[in-house]
């Protein structure tokens, strides 16, 4: 169960983030929804067969860092996406770097990341990909 400890410990230093995103319920105020979603996560998670990373990127996810934060994000939601309310399967980066364009891997915090539903996640990747390719035939200008 030290899994599940490392998460509620994880849990709680999010709670203290300011700003506190939206999203984000209060564990003590919602436990019962909470405790359901975490429950739901680790054992989908425990269930997944996976493969080996293939990019820096998909190592990064791969890790135990990552994973801690994935959960604690998806339980302090209830395990709803905070766009449309269905249930969440991903958590999404709102940010990759800080304002001096360094990287914000293994310091992402609660505002850096949102719990979303599966379609809400591939539109804003989808929306991703055409402002990139706006940019790209613009010269940059967008």
């Amino acid at each position: 169960m030290t899994e599940a400890k490392s998460i509620m410990d994880y849990a709680s230093e999010l709670m203290d983030d300011e700003p506190r995103p939206s999203w984000m319920y209060d564990y003590h105020e919602h436990t019962t929804a909470c405790e359901v979603a975490l429950t739901r996560y680790q054992k989908r998670s425990s269930s997944k067969i996976v493969r080996e990373p293939k990019t820096e990127y998909e190592r990064y996810l791969s890790e135990p860092h990552w994973q801690t934060l994935r959960l604690a994000v998806l339980m302090l939601s209830g395990g709803k996406c905070c766009r449309c309310g269905d249930v969440a399967d991903d958590v999404h980066h709102l940010r990759y770097q800080d304002e001096h364009k360094r990287s914000l891997r293994y310091r992402e915090r609660a505002a850096d990341v949102e719990p979303v539903c599966r379609e809400c996640h591939r539109r804003d990747h989808d929306a991703e990909q055409v402002m990139k390719l706006v940019r790209k035939m613009t010269g940059g200008v967008s």
